[in-house]
């Protein structure tokens, strides 16, 4: 069996393809995030800080994406058994015509802040790219777990890393205070 090759510039050009496509995954695990979580209710600016000293879900989304959908339902469960421990702040990456439609309708249902990036500076400060994309802050402010391009079987993983921050934030580990 042999391989195909691909000509030089047949190559070439999916390597630039990926290099637009694929953006550049800056958040490291343990550092705090981006401040920026765009335009919540009344126009309001949402930011990170806004937020400290609970654990805060980041997640992006758009109407379209069935998986996004599925879990905010989840998260809005969480948020509620969790209370003042747990935010969830859902960043819609549509037109803001189409999130406006849309906020109307989810807003009867979830009390999760639904924000929109409207010029998609969110998105790409947090270096977002496929969706769903979800980033678990620590009650510290720093990164603890990012998630790409998942499905509904990643439902269960995602209780279990909110319940795992829940524990550290309320049971913190005395070795990692100086």
């Amino acid at each position: 069996m042999t391989a195909s090759v691909l000509p030089r510039g047949v190559f070439a050009g999916l390597l630039m393809l990926c290099a637009v496509v694929t953006p550049a995954w800056a958040l490291d695990r343990g550092q705090p995030p981006p401040q920026a979580l765009g335009t919540g209710p009344n126009f309001s600016v949402l930011r990170t800080p806004d937020y400290a000293g609970r654990i805060l879900v980041v997640t992006f989304w758009a109407s379209w994406c069935g998986p996004c959908l599925n879990e905010m339902s989840v998260l809005e469960r969480l948020q509620q058994e969790a209370g003042d421990q747990l935010a969830v702040v859902s960043v819609n990456i549509e037109s803001l015509a189409r999130f406006r439609e849309v906020r109307r309708v989810l807003s009867k249902r979830l009390s999760l802040t639904l924000a929109h990036d409207g010029d998609g500076s969110v998105r790409k400060a947090w270096g977002v790219g496929p969706i769903p994309h979800m980033f678990m802050i620590d009650h510290e402010g720093r990164v603890a777990y990012e998630h790409r391009g998942y499905g509904n079987d990643f439902i269960p993983s995602l209780v279990d890393e909110v319940n795992e921050l829940l524990r550290r934030q309320a049971h913190p580990d005395p070795a990692s205070t100086p």
